[in-house]
């Protein structure tokens, strides 16, 4: 989050009292946000306030505090955008922020948005990773979870229930060769596959429910010839 303190840094204004606190906001919002700003009424230290209404309000992304002679403090607040939901029922927001709780706001809607499972100090990464194969992924299929696997591969859960797995180093190049072989030989087989393993040069592989495996070359005709 950051922190704006209008009128200088850490402004301490004694023997000011707040008479009016501005604030757009939601009824649960406004009541956290006065609660801060007059819990000492003759002393105004707006970058006290500041710090106190980001350690409260998780889901802020930006808080400007300004204090108006001679009797008004104004704050405004910036939300995070929610990239995804987070394991264990939390969110994580575009920059790698994880929220746990929505203290004094409403939970955003958790229609449409997918699971990011990895560790708590991967969340940027995740949140990277997951933008990057949706965006790939946009024209063909949505995806619904990304997960953190062992050595720096992802497991790409699309839309439908299809797994893909991918490295991090070459995640763009990967996705974008099972694309292709997705749309010449599995978008009509997708209730047969168990994974596709697309952290080959010039193909995938996949693993059939059958119990098969099958190499896929990106170039081979449509009628599935192996590598």
């Amino acid at each position: 989050m950051v922190v704006a303190v209008l009128l200088g840094v850490g402004a301490l204004y004694a023997f000011a009292r707040i008479e009016r606190v501005v604030f757009d906001g939601s009824l649960s919002e406004r009541q956290i946000v006065s609660e801060i700003v007059t819990r000492h009424p003759f002393r105004i230290d707006t970058a006290d306030i500041a710090r106190a209404l980001e350690a409260e309000l998780r889901w802020a992304r930006e808080v400007r505090v300004r204090y108006r002679w001679p009797d008004t403090i104004e704050v405004s607040i910036d939300r995070e955008a929610i990239a995804a939901r987070w394991r264990g029922g939390a969110f994580v927001t575009a920059s790698g922020k994880i929220i746990r709780d929505f203290v004094g706001t409403e939970q955003p809607n958790v229609m449409g948005l997918a699971v990011l499972d990895a560790a708590d100090q991967d969340a940027r990464t995740a949140v990277e990773v997951y933008r990057s194969v949706r965006d790939l992924a946009q024209p063909v299929t949505g995806i619904s979870r990304v997960s953190a696997q062992k050595h720096g591969d992802w497991l790409i859960t699309l839309d439908g229930g299809l797994e893909v797995i991918v490295h991090q180093d070459s995640m763009r190049e990967e996705f974008n060769r099972f694309l292709a072989v997705f749309d010449r030989h599995l978008k009509d087989e997708v209730g047969r596959i168990v994974l596709v393993d697309a952290r080959y040069d010039s193909g995938v592989a996949v693993r059939w429910k059958s119990g098969a495996e099958e190499i896929l070359a990106q170039n081979a005709p449509s009628n599935g010839e192996k590598l």
